[in-house]
């Protein structure tokens, strides 16, 4: 009697102990933390050909277009180097959905330099180095900043600015931030400076507003410059592109809208060039806006935060040129949640010759943007796709 009141009190112990909570992206299982791993199913035709495929997790995000590959390139940064912790792009592990890593979008990068109202750049010679001092157009208002581009967007602090003469000096004992590659925190003859324009005075002027702050263009440009493209798309042909997206509820998005990715194309009789875009428009709730072949249409659904989205555009190419015989098709929604039907259709139209497709593109912001957007999976075929979450 005694064994069975010791037992059932510490049965009763072990019922009262406080719950196993699992962080994000685990769920509980027989008492442990496993992983949620989603499960890809991938449905490829025997005659499909998949022209490029990258779940970022060995860093696999070359091919097939050169200009791709400046993300690694060994050249200066101010030449289009955009891969870094604190760079605009970076391979993480902050989340993913499948694996470990997916490639993240950084708002902030290059110290913020995407959040400047335009700039202008001048390379400085020795004497201006030895002097701490730059003379600049007179006709602008300048910020209290300095990047210098060619030395990991190291930020400088402005000792005085005379607008009369447009002189300019810099305080060089130390970076108020510092370079964000291994760059020295230095300036040296020949260094490309940035001095940000005053938002407000003298601002981008982008749209007619001195407010507007870069558009920051910073797209991953898959196919620019390659070969025959007509073999990667030809006239009655197909072309997917699919990709996966997450944005977190702290980032703040550009306020005008925030370009997911864009495709161009060149048609009509006199092969005019022209894009195709696929946004998120932030004053409209952050609703997903296609610019498309056919014209534009404006999807049904916002897009929630801390979700990862499935997209996927199916280009058909016209059976010859000047024909009106091709179809565009778009499918969107949450990953998983069977996103088998069209969101946007479009028929008779012409596509024209395919030039290039990209992943991410220009910030149309007068706010200040910051944080993360993340990319996974992306994926360009000659067949639809599909959502491969299950």
């Amino acid at each position: 009697m005694k064994w069975t009141l010791i037992f059932s009190f510490i049965l009763f112990l072990t019922s009262c102990e406080n719950p196993i909570v699992c962080q994000e992206g685990y769920e509980l299982e027989n008492n442990l933390c496993v992983k949620n791993e989603s499960v890809a199913i991938e449905h490829t035709p025997s005659d499909g050909v998949v022209h490029f495929s990258s779940s970022f997790e060995d860093e696999d995000f070359f091919g097939p277009s050169p200009s791709f590959k400046f993300l690694k390139a060994e050249r200066p940064m101010d030449n289009g180097m955009m891969y870094g912790p604190k760079d605009i792009y970076y391979i993480s592990q902050d989340r993913a959905l499948r694996g470990d890593k997916s490639l993240r979008l950084n708002f902030g990068g290059r110290n913020n330099f995407c959040n400047t109202c335009g700039t202008k750049t001048i390379e400085i010679s020795q004497s201006e180095v030895d002097s701490g001092c730059i003379e600049l157009p007179s006709n602008l208002t300048y910020g209290g900043v300095v990047y210098n581009k060619s030395k990991g967007f190291s930020t400088w602090q402005v000792k005085s600015y005379v607008r009369k003469t447009g002189k300019i000096c810099i305080d060089k004992s130390r970076p108020i931030k510092k370079s964000i590659s291994r760059s020295s925190d230095q300036i040296k003859a020949g260094d490309k400076l940035s001095f940000p324009k005053m938002c407000g005075t003298d601002g981008a002027g982008i749209g007619g507003s001195s407010d507007r702050k870069s558009d920051c263009d910073k797209a991953v440009n898959y196919f620019r410059g390659t070969g025959d493209r007509n073999k990667v798309f030809p006239y009655g042909g197909k072309l997917s592109r699919r990709f996966y997206m997450y944005i977190p509820s702290q980032t703040v998005l550009p306020e005008t809208t925030f370009k997911l990715v864009y495709s161009h194309f060149r048609k009509g009789s006199d092969n005019k060039r022209y894009s195709n875009v696929l946004t998120i428009s932030v004053q409209r709730n952050e609703r997903v806006h296609i610019k498309a072949p056919g014209g534009r249409a404006f999807t049904s659904e916002s897009v929630e935060r801390d979700k990862w989205y499935y997209f996927e555009e199916v280009f058909e190419r016209e059976s010859s040129k000047g024909e009106t015989d091709g179809s565009y098709r778009m499918y969107w929604g949450k990953a998983g949640k069977n996103n088998d039907i069209a969101q946007v259709e479009q028929d008779n139209i012409e596509i024209g010759e395919f030039i290039d497709l990209s992943i991410n593109g220009n910030w149309q912001h007068s706010n200040e943007v910051s944080g993360y957007v993340y990319f996974d999976d992306v994926s360009v075929t000659n067949f639809y796709q599909g959502d491969n979450v299950r």
